[in-house]
């Protein structure tokens, strides 16, 4: 969290500074900055409604195992090109920020449910960005057509890069967690069948 708004605020103190050396609006540095700032307000508030609507969808619609979330062909030569390995780690987690779920960390002795509970935060986690990319174009509309270009776009383009990458993240991640959590669910209904027979068999 505190990466993300380190480089939306200081993308804003950029934009801030363009408005008010090139822009030729008939307002005071002062008041541009004010506006920079309501645009980057606007645009966390947006992203939080968004998170919210999400959030508000009964989990049994997040089938990590459905097409749409499925992985597409070639997608993880993408993600390897961009070198994700290298920054996926540094995205911030907001799973474990907002109490949902954490998913930093697996633990020692996960069991597939758990996995089965992280591939779904995963894919929570997906939707709320694209949801985050659909509001966040509002803000072309909130502000006054004046800052389109040189304010709320600008802003807009920050928040969108900032959205996808987390997206990125989720969808490179969740194919090996379902390989991991089929491979427990084999493991733990074996188990479940030799206890069984264990049982009827003392009896």
């Amino acid at each position: 969290m505190i990466l993300y708004l380190s480089i939306i605020i200081g993308a804003g103190i950029i934009i801030a500074i363009f408005n008010a050396l090139f822009a030729g609006f008939d307002i005071s540095t002062l008041a541009v900055f004010g506006i920079v700032a309501l645009a980057i307000i606007v645009s966390i508030a947006l992203d939080g409604l968004a998170g919210i609507i999400v959030r508000l969808i009964p989990s049994k619609k997040f089938n990590p195992f459905c097409k749409y979330f499925g992985e597409r062909k070639n997608e993880r030569k993408i993600y390897e090109r961009l070198k994700i390995r290298k920054w996926k780690d540094i995205i911030p987690e907001m799973g474990k920020t907002l109490k949902f779920f954490d998913k930093t960390k697996i633990g020692d002795k996960p069991t597939a449910q758990h996995i089965y509970m992280f591939l779904v935060e995963t894919c929570y986690a997906e939707v709320m960005h694209e949801f985050g990319l659909i509001f966040g174009m509002f803000l072309l509309v909130i502000l006054p057509f004046k800052y389109l270009l040189t304010i709320s776009l600008p802003i807009l383009i920050v928040n969108e890069f900032l959205q996808l990458l987390p997206i990125f993240v989720q969808r490179y991640n969740r194919p090996k967690l379902a390989i991991a959590y089929k491979r427990l669910k084999r493991q733990e209904e074996a188990k479940q069948n030799i206890d069984e027979k264990g049982e009827n068999y003392k009896e």
